[in-house]
């Protein structure tokens, strides 16, 4: 009986052993979990700001998006104010170049009856002189 109650208390002894190896195990397994939890929380914040940072960047890049889209509208629509303008100017322009035609010939045929008047002018003159003469 002696014998055997060494043996249970060696068991006993063995027993306690594994259960303080398996006690510490689940100690650092535990610790490590704490560890693993807290750098994934860390991440997951880090994750987070990212994320709300790029949702912010798209906000003012949709905004940015907006503002152009209305200033290329705005644009257009002045090129096209623009390019009616240059139109109806150029019209004018060829309008006005045709009535300066028009007045030139006008003038120019003026100063050839002028010319022919003042020549008929200056003949009548000779020949009343040379009647009178």
């Amino acid at each position: 009986m002696n014998g055997s109650s060494v043996n249970l208390a060696g068991g006993s002894h063995l027993q306690a052993y594994k259960m303080h190896q398996l006690q510490t195990i689940l100690d650092y397994t535990i610790q490590q979990k704490s560890v693993e939890d807290r750098e994934t929380e860390k991440l997951k914040s880090r994750l987070d700001t990212v994320i709300s940072l790029k949702d912010k960047a798209n906000r003012e890049l949709r905004s940015d998006l907006s503002s152009l889209e209305d200033e290329l509208v705005e644009t257009k629509m002045e090129r096209e104010y623009l390019r009616t303008q240059w139109i109806e100017a150029s019209v004018a322009k060829e309008q006005a170049s045709t009535k300066m035609q028009e007045l030139q010939q006008k003038l120019s045929a003026a100063q050839q009856e002028l010319g022919a008047l003042r020549e008929q002018n200056e003949l009548a003159a000779q020949r009343v002189a040379a009647a009178r003469g």
